[in-house]
């Protein structure tokens, strides 16, 4: 968050209820009210009383805020800076109340010119850094605490690239023969400008244009089908329980688990690829086959969606949260008899994320081409132990997390004969 000379307004003048060192609710206490840098709004300046730690709120009117972390009214709230689970939820109880405050939105303080360069430059380098993954924007209207994409922080409109430039990039991967565009944000849907990248992807001769999503907007049937209608071809959306309760918990956002099942629905009806991604974590794991039975079981009037296993890397958000990640032989069961229920010939295609995996010793034989890539993806943070040696599998294996191995040793890998 950037902040002009700091412009203090007080916690009566943003017409808020308690005075600046009070409790907005049990766990979080008010340290000072700000007006927002980058446009019409209010920033508050919050203490988390349970970890100790600062949190800070972009308050703005509904009609000026291009996303919403949740909102009160006429309110658009959104989280800024690094914010992790407990602390998302705490927000999201205080959300209806500021509704009912006469927040102030009279001071406009713009950016610094250097300021915008800066972030230009940043979005140039997040683009570069691998060409055809196209990260549209930082926003999420979700708060997983396992989230694999790195906040930066930035509000308004320097959460986005410049239409411009990702214009220019995708031009540019064309002719250097890229022929698969990856849409990736923390939520790509909240860019506006998404449709437009589609079509001009379209049009440069790219075959696969896809996207992750959390979902949620999708529930439209109208941008579902403006989407599709531009050139996407292929959408993975994020679910990772079988029921509101647990899926409200996880992401940090009310009511958002019924508007991601009308969202695969909406999807499912156009000629399109349509993936599920089950992210699995220490909290989850024993869902994995009640969640294809439920995947079945919601959709069996129509076509199936593909469902994929992603498992928890210590990436992102979930850097230095090992606890997220769950043993792998308390998962090994579970995902057996998760991965034994897919059914191709019938429509049913259940698979392990090639990137965020298992090591291949955790998976049965028969398994292997449902999660094993073609061939090993080095990636930093991960690394082979000693019984990796020798490994008739270690080709097609990316190894184990570093984090992982911290915490709960190498005694569950092995080396295997196929």
């Amino acid at each position: 968050m950037h902040f002009v000379e700091d412009v203090a307004i007080t916690a009566d003048e943003a017409g808020l209820w308690v005075a600046e060192g009070g409790h907005l609710s049990d766990d979080l206490i008010l340290v000072r009210a700000g007006a927002a840098s980058s446009t019409i709004g209010v920033v508050l300046h919050l203490l988390h009383v349970p970890s100790g730690r600062p949190l800070v709120l972009l308050c703005q009117p509904l009609g000026v805020a291009p996303q919403f972390f949740a909102s009160a009214g006429r309110v658009a709230v959104s989280l800024v800076g690094d914010v992790d689970h407990p602390m998302a939820l705490a927000a999201r109880e205080i959300v209806p109340r500021l509704g009912e405050a006469s927040l102030h939105y009279k001071l406009m303080v713009r950016v610094k010119e250097e300021t915008v360069r800066d972030v230009a430059e940043k979005w140039e380098r997040t683009l570069d850094s691998n060409p055809g993954s196209l990260k549209v924007t930082d926003y999420c209207d979700e708060a997983c605490a396992f989230c694999s994409s790195p906040k930066s922080g930035y509000v308004g409109r320097l959460s986005m690239p410049a239409p411009e430039l990702v214009h220019e990039r995708i031009e540019r991967w064309a002719k250097e023969g890229h022929r698969v565009l990856d849409v990736v944000g923390r939520e790509p849907t909240l860019n506006p400008h998404l449709p437009e990248f589609f079509a001009r992807a379209k049009s440069l001769g790219f075959r696969g244009i896809r996207m992750n999503s959390n979902g949620v907007r999708l529930a439209d049937p109208a941008l579902a089908d403006e989407y599709v209608r531009a050139g996407l071809n292929e959408v993975c959306i994020s679910l990772h329980a079988t029921n509101a309760e647990d899926s409200d918990r996880i992401t940090a956002r009310a009511d958002g688990f019924a508007a991601k099942l009308q969202a695969i629905r909406n999807m499912l009806r156009h000629p399109i690829t349509v993936v599920v991604n089950f992210v699995v974590l220490a909290e989850n794991f024993q869902l994995l086959r009640d969640f294809v039975r439920f995947i079945e079981d919601t959709f069996r009037d129509g076509r199936l969606p593909r469902i994929a296993f992603s498992f928890v890397g210590p990436v992102g958000d979930a850097d230095g949260r090992p606890e997220l990640m769950p043993r792998y032989r308390d998962v090994e069961p579970y995902l057996r008899e998760a991965l034994d229920l897919s059914r191709p010939s019938a429509g049913l295609e259940i698979s392990v994320h090639e990137e965020y995996g298992v090591p291949l010793c955790i998976l049965e034989a028969r398994h292997l081409e449902q999660a094993a890539p073609l061939k090993a993806r080095a990636r930093r943070g991960r690394r082979y132990v000693g019984a990796c040696d020798g490994c008739a599998r270690r080709p097609r294996c990316n190894g184990v997390w570093e984090a992982y191995l911290d915490r709960f040793g190498e005694a569950e890998i092995r080396s295997m004969e196929r």
